[in-house]
C-alpha cells in the first residue's frame, strides 16, 4: 500500500510510515513543510525518517510560494 500526503498532510504520512515502517511500500509527499508556521511549530525534521523503509517521492513547484513548504528546502 501507498500513502500519499500533501502540506502538513505530509507530517501524517511520514509519522506513520516511521511507527510501521514494514506496513506500507512507499509514499508520495507533496509540498512538504520544512519550515515551521506562526500556529505549528512541527515540520518534517521532527519526524524520525531514518525509520522509513518504503520509498519516497517528493514533489515541489518551482513557484510554490508557500512560507512553510519553500522549494528550495
Amino acid at each position: 500500500m501507498w500513502l500519499v500526503g500533501a502540506s502538513r498532510g505530509t507530517l501524517s504520512v511520514a509519522n506513520a510510515m516511521a511507527r510501521l515502517p514494514y506496513a506500507f511500500a512507499g509514499a508520495i509527499f507533496a509540498s512538504t513543510p520544512t519550515l515551521p508556521s506562526r500556529k505549528r511549530d512541527v515540520t518534517i525534521s521532527d519526524v524520525d525518517l531514518a525509520a522509513i523503509k518504503g520509498r519516497v517521492l517528493l514533489l515541489h513547484h518551482e513557484a510554490d510560494n508557500c512560507a512553510i513548504a519553500p522549494p528550495e528546502m
